[in-house]
C-alpha cells in the first residue's frame, strides 16, 4: 500500500508568533550639522570693545562661556536655525571636533591679518564711521573674532539641550514600554493559578532564587509555567498523577491552539500502559493497551465532535455512555451523507437511513450498544450474532469461525455496499489494503479503520508492528508532504506507540518544542519513554533491528538543549529543576546524567557566568570563598555528595581547577589538595621555562585553601605539606623572575629545601625521600635558580649597587616551616661574598650525594655558577 496517508492530511495547524521589536534611537550629536559662516545674520547689538571674547581660548573656556550664554541669544538663533545649518566647521561625523574649529579660527585669523581695507575714494572717513552708526568697532579683525565665538558658544549650547531633550525622550518611552510589557506579563501569570495555588507555594518558603521568574528574558510566559509546575514536582508538591493535569491547565490557561490541546489529550489516554511496558514494548499486552488506548481516543474525540456539531442534543454527561450516541449518529448521517437518505436498503432501514451506515457510525463513535441496538431493531441476525462476539472479546477480535463466515460474506457482497463493505472489514479484519474511499475521508477515520483491524496473535492478518512501520515510512518517504503537516503526523505516532520519534518531531518546530519536551517529561517519568544510555548519541536512535520503527531518544540531551535559551543570571533554578529530572538516570558508564549535565553547563561558560554559577549552585567562587545560599540544598539531594561527584567529573576530564574548588566545597580536603598540589606544579614549571605567571584564580584558590587547612588540621599529612612547600617554591620563583635577589635569598634560606649548612646536609637528604613527585620534579630547577642567585649576589656588578635592606620577608602563613630572620644581607659586603662561598661549598658538597639524577648541561650550569662564586672579589 503506497501512501495511504497522503490525502488524509486534512487537519491543519496554526501557529502565532510574537516579535518584540527593539527601540533604538540616535542623538543629534551623531548627525552631522553644516553652518555656512556667510550665512550668520549680523548682529545689530552694540557691544563694547573692552567686553569683546578673545580667540586664543582653551576648550575649558570655550564650554564655561557657552554655558554662561543667555536665553535671549538662545532663542534668536533657535529662530533662524535654517539659517545656521551649514556651519562648515561643524561638519563632523562623531560630534562637534574643537580641534578642528581651532585649526579654522587660526585660519581666519592669519587671514585678516594679511588683509588690507581699502577704502573707496569717493568715500570720506566721516561717511563710513556715519553708516557703521556706531555698532562696529574701529577694528573690524576683534569684531569678527567676537561675532564668531559668540556664534559658536550659542551653537553649542543649543545641540546640547537638543541632545538632552531627546536622550529623556528616548528614554522615558523605553522605560514606559517596558514596564507595559512586563504588566502584561505579571498579569498574566497571576490569572493562572487561584489562591490556593499562592498559599501553596507561600508555604514551601522557596526563596528569591527558587521561584522560576515569569519576567524572564529566555523563556516566555507558557516556558516559565512549565518550568513552575516542574520546580514543583521536584520538591513533591505535585505528584505523577496529577503532573500531566498541570500540564494541560498551563495549557489551557496560555491560548494554545487546539492541536496542542489534542496532544496532551493523546498523551493522556495512551498513557494508560502497563507499568512493564518498557521491559518488552514488542511484547502482547503492550501491543494490545497501545491500540486500546489509541482507538478509545479516537472514538472519543468522535463523540466530541458530534456533541459540537449538535449542541444540547444529548447531554454532556450521557455523551459516553452506552447507547446514548444514537440521535447524534442519525443527525451526523443525515448531513454528512444526505444522498443515502430515503434509499432502501436490500438489509433494511431505520429511521430512513441504511442500516449499515447507522452500524458503522456507531462502531466509528465506540458505541457498540446503538449498533447492537439498531441491527436487532432491523432483525438482522447475523449481524447480531457478530456484533455480541466482538462485545464478548472486548472489541479486540472475533472468533476465527465467525470471522471466516463474515469473510465469506464480504467476498461476495463487498463491492455492492460501502457501508455493509467496511463494517464486515472491521469485524473480520479481512481486506486490510482497502482504503474504502467513499466513507473515509480524514486520517483519523483512516488510523481508527486499521486500528480496528488489528488482531492478536494473528500475524497474517494486520499487526501493530506492520502499521507502526507503515506510519513512520511514510513519514521518511513523503517528508514534504508531512512537512506541511507535522503535527498530524506527530499524532499519528503518537497512537502506534511510536512516542520517542512523535517527541523528536515536534522538538524540531519552535512552536511545539516546549510541548514536545515536556510530553516526554511526563512519558519518562511514567516509564513509557526508551532512552539512550549515552550522551554523546543522537537525539533519536534505533534500538532494535533497522527494519524496526521503535526507537530509543536522547532524553538527556532533549533537557539540556531545551535549556540553552534560558539566562544564567535569571534562570538558573529553572535549569537546575529540569537537570534534576535526570537523577535517576545512570549512561552506561556508570556516570549520572544528572552529575554529568551539571558539569557540562560549568565547562561550556565563560569566566563571567562561571562564577555566577559556583555561587548560587554550590555556594564558592573560584578563589575559594564560600557564600551560604546553595540552590542544590533545596532539592532533596545530599548537596556535598552531588558536588563531590560534579569535581570527580570535572577531574575526569581535565577540567583541574574547577574540580579542585568543588572538592573544597564537598569538604574532600585530600582530593582538593592533591589537585592543588598538581595544579601548582605545573605553574611552577610554566613559570621557570617561560616567565609566565600562573592564573590568578588558582593561586588564590590554592592560599585560601591552604589557610583553611591550616586552621582545622592538628597534623600535617605529606599531601598538606606538599602544597604548603609548593605555594612557598612558587613565591621564591616569582622573586628571583622578578629580579628581587635579596628577597628571594631570603625565601631559599628558610624553607630548608637546600643545606646552607654542613649540619643540614644529613636532614636535607632524609627529607628528600618524603617529598612528593610535584617537588622531585622542580627540584633541579631550584638547586639551578639557587646557584644563580649567589652568583649574582656575588657578582662585583651586582655588589657596587647592593642596597642592603633591614626589612624581611615574611612568609605566607601557608607555610609550616620556622619563619626565623636572616640577618645575612645584613652584614657587610665581604662578610656577604665569605658567606655565599662558605655555603657553595656545602651546596657542592650535597650535590654529589644528592640521589636525584641530573642532567648533564644542568651539571654544566651548575659547575659554572659555583666558578662564579669562588671566582668572585
Amino acid at each position: 500500500m503506497s501512501g495511504p496517508f497522503n490525502w488524509l492530511l486534512g487537519l491543519g495547524s496554526s501557529s502565532s508568533t510574537t516579535n518584540l521589536s527593539n527601540t533604538t534611537y540616535q542623538t543629534p550629536l551623531n548627525q552631522s550639522t553644516i553652518i555656512n559662516s556667510t550665512q550668520i545674520p549680523t548682529q545689530s547689538s552694540s557691544t563694547p570693545t573692552t567686553n569683546n571674547l578673545s580667540l586664543h581660548r582653551n576648550l575649558t573656556q570655550l564650554i564655561d562661556e557657552g554655558q554662561r550664554s543667555s536665553l535671549k541669544t538662545k532663542r534668536e538663533l533657535l529662530n533662524n536655525i535654517d539659517q545656521l545649518s551649514t556651519l562648515a566647521f561643524l561638519n563632523s561625523s562623531t560630534g562637534i571636533n574643537v580641534q578642528h574649529i581651532q585649526d579654522q579660527f587660526e585660519k581666519i585669523d592669519k587671514t585678516l591679518q594679511t588683509t588690507t581695507i581699502i577704502k573707496p575714494k569717493d568715500l570720506k572717513d566721516d561717511t563710513i564711521e556715519q553708516q557703521l552708526d556706531g555698532k562696529l568697532t574701529n577694528n573690524l579683525n576683534d569684531y569678527l573674532k567676537h561675532e564668531r565665538e559668540k556664534t559658536l558658544l550659542s551653537m553649542l549650547r543649543m545641540i546640547e539641550d537638543k541632545t538632552y531633550d531627546e536622550i529623556t525622550r528616548h528614554s522615558n518611552y523605553v522605560l514606559d514600554n517596558n514596564w507595559q510589557k512586563q504588566r502584561q506579563m505579571i498579569l498574566s501569570t497571576v490569572s493562572k493559578h487561584d489562591q490556593s495555588y499562592l498559599d501553596e507555594a507561600n508555604a514551601m518558603q522557596i526563596k528569591r532564587f527558587e521561584t522560576p521568574r515569569t519576567l524572564s528574558r529566555g523563556l516566555s510566559n507558557i516556558e516559565a509555567a512549565y518550568a513552575k509546575v516542574i520546580a514543583l514536582y521536584n520538591v513533591g508538591k505535585i505528584g505523577r498523577q496529577n503532573l500531566i493535569d498541570e500540564f494541560i491547565t498551563v495549557v489551557e490557561s496560555s491560548n494554545q491552539p487546539q492541536a496542542t490541546m489534542d496532544l496532551w489529550n493523546i498523551v493522556r489516554y495512551m498513557s494508560q500502559l502497563p507499568s512493564d511496558y518498557l521491559i518488552n514494548r514488542t511484547s502482547l499486552p503492550s501491543q494490545q493497551a497501545i491500540v486500546l488506548s489509541a482507538r478509545n481516543y479516537l472514538e472519543y474525540s468522535f463523540r466530541i465532535q458530534l456533541s459540537k456539531m449538535f449542541i444540547n442534543l444529548v447531554p454532556d454527561d450521557d455523551i459516553h455512555k452506552p447507547g446514548s450516541i444514537y440521535k447524534l449518529i442519525i443527525r451526523y448521517i443525515r448531513q454528512k451523507h444526505p444522498n443515502i437518505v430515503h434509499i432502501i436498503d436490500d438489509d433494511g432501514n431505520i429511521d430512513d437511513l441504511p442500516i449499515w451506515s447507522i452500524i458503522f457510525y456507531c462502531l466509528r463513535a465506540g458505541d457498540l450498544q446503538s449498533a447492537l441496538n439498531a441491527a436487532k431493531r432491523c432483525h438482522l441476525t447475523s449481524a447480531t450474532e457478530w456484533l455480541n462476539n466482538y462485545i464478548k472479546n472486548n472489541n479486540q477480535s472475533i472468533d476465527p469461525t465467525i470471522r471466516l463466515k463474515i469473510q465469506d460474506v464480504y467476498d461476495r457482497e463487498h463491492l455492492t455496499n460501502p457501508f455493509k463493505s467496511i463494517v464486515l472489514s472491521i469485524l473480520s479484519a479481512y481486506d486490510v489494503n482497502n482504503m474504502h474511499e467513499l466513507i473515509i475521508n480524514s486520517i483519523d477515520d483512516l488510523l481508527w479503520l486499521r486500528l480496528s483491524q488489528i488482531v492478536f496473535p494473528n500475524q497474517d492478518l494486520m499487526t501493530l508492528n506492520k502499521l507502526q512501520k507503515l506510519v513512520y515510512n511514510e513519514g521518511n518517504e513523503n517528508r514534504s508532504l508531512f512537512n506541511e503537516k507535522p503535527v498530524q503526523y506527530a499524532i499519528c505516532l503518537l497512537l502506534t506507540g511510536q512516542f520517542e520519534t512523535a517527541i523528536d518531531l515536534l522538538n524540531q518546530i519552535e512552536q511545539f518544542r516546549c510541548h514536545a519536551v515536556h510530553i516526554g517529561i511526563y512519558l519518562h517519568e511514567c516509564r513509557l519513554l526508551s532512552i539512550a544510555l549515552k550522551s554523546d548519541s543522537p537525539m533519536l536512535i534505533t534500538t532494535l533491528t533497522t527494519e524496526d520503527p521503535l526507537k530509543s531518544i536522547n532524553y538527556q540531551r532533549l533537557l539540556t538543549t531545551y535549556t540553552e535559551k534560558c539566562r544564567y543570571d535569571s534562570e538558573l533554578w529553572q535549569i537546575i529543576n529540569y537537570f534534576y529530572l535526570l537523577k535517576q538516570i545512570k549512561q552506561k558508564d556508570g556516570e549520572n546524567c544528572f552529575i554529568e549535565s551539571l558539569a557540562i553547563l560549568l565547562i561550556k561558560l565563560n569566566d563571567n557566568d562561571i562564577d555566577n554559577l559556583l555561587e548560587r549552585l554550590f555556594g564558592i567562587n573560584r578563589q575559594g570563598i564560600f557564600t551560604e545560599a546553595r540552590i542544590l540544598d533545596h532539592l532533596d539531594i545530599d548537596t556535598n555528595v552531588v558536588t563531590a561527584n560534579v569535581a570527580l567529573y570535572l577531574e575526569k576530564h581535565g577540567h583541574l581547577e574547577l574540580a579542585a574548588v568543588l572538592y573544597d566545597r564537598a569538604k574532600k580536603s585530600r582530593q582538593a589538595c592533591s589537585i592543588y598540589n598538581r595544579l601548582l606544579s605545573e605553574a611552577i614549571r610554566t613559570l621557570i621555562s617561560s616567565n609566565t605567571s600562573a592564573a590568578s584564580n588558582v593561586l588564590t584558590s590554592a592560599r585560601t585553601f591552604a589557610s583553611r587547612l591550616s586552621l582545622i588540621q592538628n597534623e600535617i599529612d605529606r599531601l598538606t605539606n606538599t602544597l604548603y612547600i609548593l605555594l612557598d617554591i612558587y613565591t621564591y620563583i616569582e622573586f628571583f623572575k622578578s629580579q628581587q635577589f635579596e628577597r628571594a635569598y631570603e625565601i631559599i634560606q628558610k624553607l630548608s629545601l637546600l643545606p646552607f649548612a654542613h649540619t643540614q646536609i644529613d636532614q636535607c637528604l632524609e627529607s628528600i625521600n618524603y617529598y612528593s613527585s610535584e617537588i622531585i620534579d622542580s627540584y633541579p630547577d631550584i638547586i639551578l635558580m639557587t646557584l644563580t642567585l649567589m652568583a649574582i649576589l656575588a657578582s662585583v656588578e651586582y655588589k657596587s649597587t647592593l642596597n642592603i635592606s633591614n626589612q624581611h620577608l615574611l612568609l605566607s602563613s601557608t607555610s609550616s616551616f620556622d619563619q626565623r630572620t636572616s640577618n645575612i644581607l645584613s652584614t657587610n659586603k665581604q662578610g656577604l661574598l665569605d658567606e655565599l662561598k662558605r655555603q657553595a661549598d656545602v651546596l657542592f658538597r650535597y650535590l654529589g650525594l644528592l640521589p636525584i639524577k641530573l642532567h648533564n648541561h644542568v651539571h654544566v650550569q651548575l659547575m659554572e655558577c659555583f666558578s662564579r662564586i669562588k671566582n668572585a672579589c
